[in-house]
């Protein structure tokens, strides 16, 4: 391996290894949260980074050290992800799963026919979509009313499944969000449960103005959850990984428990970057798609699906009910 091979490896993995650090103080400075997304591409920058300093440990144990203490601290981050929660499901209980799947379509997809396809395949209870075309719109509202119930709002829709016996919708409302954007919720009865759902797209977080909007939209959320008298579901394109930090003060004032637990790392966004797509555009893909629900649910399966035409992939999670099941 040449002198400079060896060079723009140890560089790429000193970079990786400074933005790791700095997406740790991502609670006391926001731009320093802007660096916390990207955890699984440091990692993997930074692993032949310390493999270089192995040929001579004896002069370079220090800085391979230093590597391999943020490559440790960024792994945990990430490992976490893949450690199951320890709700357990009710033996006794016969109430049926519910399926859910959140989708950002992306509003320049032509692909509409390819969406609705997913949503009749799928045939999920609940359906969260974000930057929706005009023409996805109008072809929801045409071939899907017979099946949903469609609520929207702008370019967002939320569908509640119809011809479900075991689910009714009992009231929905729309609301205003910090930046201008607006949410919908509905209220729903499953197997016997009244449960409130959320569906929300929040504030791309580029640039520090437009990350503090985001900020101030999960205050609302945990807020708005904060009010509601049962168990809760929170779905949406929130423009948050895992390893935010305002992400993380959400689940912890809201009382939220993220779906992505005991699943892993499951990137919603983007499905390519140029030339990279596949395997290739993996570590740079982020999961910021996601579903959050109380106490009383457990997550009994978890994955992407196509992408459709969009930049994003689908989200599909099933839900079951667990031995807290009760208003929390």
């Amino acid at each position: 391996m040449s002198r400079w091979t060896v060079r723009a490896i140890r560089a790429a993995g000193w970079g990786a290894a400074a933005l790791a650090s700095l997406g740790f103080a991502g609670a006391v400075a926001g731009a320093a949260d802007l660096a916390s997304h990207f955890r699984v591409a440091y990692a993997l920058a930074m692993i032949p980074a310390i493999a270089t300093y192995t040929v001579r440990p004896r002069r370079a144990w220090r800085r391979a050290a230093i590597l391999g203490l943020v490559l440790l601290l960024d792994s945990a981050a990430i490992v976490v992800l893949y450690l199951p929660v320890r709700d357990a499901l009710d033996p006794g209980s016969k109430q049926t799963p519910i399926r859910l799947l959140q989708f950002n379509t992306w509003p320049k997809n032509p692909r509409d026919h390819e969406v609705l396809a997913l949503v009749r395949s799928e045939r999920a209870d609940v359906v969260s979509l974000q930057e929706t075309s005009h023409s996805l719109r109008e072809a929801v509202g045409r071939e899907l009313s017979d099946l949903y119930d469609i609520l929207s709002a702008d370019s967002e829709m939320l569908l509640i499944r119809r011809d479900e016996p075991g689910i009714r919708m009992r009231d929905h409302d729309r609301h205003p969000l910090p930046g201008g954007l607006q949410a919908i919720s509905a209220g729903l009865e499953i197997g016997g449960r009244e449960v409130s759902v959320l569906s929300l797209h929040a504030m791309a977080p580029v640039g520090l103005a437009r990350a503090a909007i985001r900020d101030a939209q999960f205050e609302w959320v945990a807020r708005w959850r904060r009010a509601q008298p049962g168990p809760v579901i929170v779905l949406g394109d929130l423009n948050a990984t895992p390893w935010s930090s305002p992400f993380g003060r959400l689940l912890r004032e809201g009382g939220r428990i993220d779906s992505t637990r005991g699943f892993g790392v499951q990137p919603t966004w983007r499905t390519s970057y140029g030339p990279l797509s596949g395997p290739l555009a993996w570590p740079v893909q982020i999961p910021i798609d996601h579903c959050l629900h109380s106490a009383g649910f457990v997550t009994l399966d978890r994955k992407t699906g196509p992408a459709c035409g969009s930049n994003h992939f689908p989200l599909l999670v099933t839900l079951g009910c667990t031995e807290t099941a009760q208003p929390d």
